[in-house]
């Protein structure tokens, strides 16, 4: 991926969150994006029981799960999440400019 610092486009990419019960289908998964610096695959590890109980959301970033991502979720196992690219901004330079070459005819005699 580009460097963020150098003000460099970073990439959109994926993240696909596995439940905790779907052994073979993370393994799948896994193996199918090995290759792939664009798509991330993570087992959810949280707990069930914080699941139950609905909690405050912490980040501005989260959204609620629509009715189909939520059916994707309870029948199949997975949920895919996308980050889209951005324009990091421009680091400043650490080094000074180079000094202007000197013109010909100009410099010591």
């Amino acid at each position: 991926m580009p460097h963020s610092r150098d003000g460099e486009v970073l990439f959109p990419r994926w993240l696909m969150i596995v439940r905790r019960d779907q052994n073979t289908l993370y393994e799948n998964l896994v193996l199918s994006f090995r290759f792939s610096d664009r798509v991330d695959v993570l087992v959810d590890r949280r707990d069930d029981d914080l699941r139950a109980v609905p909690q405050p959301i912490k980040s501005e970033r989260r959204r609620r799960i629509t009715l189909k991502e939520r059916a994707l979720w309870k029948h199949v196992g997975i949920r895919m999440v996308f980050i889209p690219g951005e324009r990091a901004a421009k680091a400043p330079l650490s080094v000074p400019p180079p000094a202007p070459a000197p013109t010909p005819g100009e410099g010591p005699a």
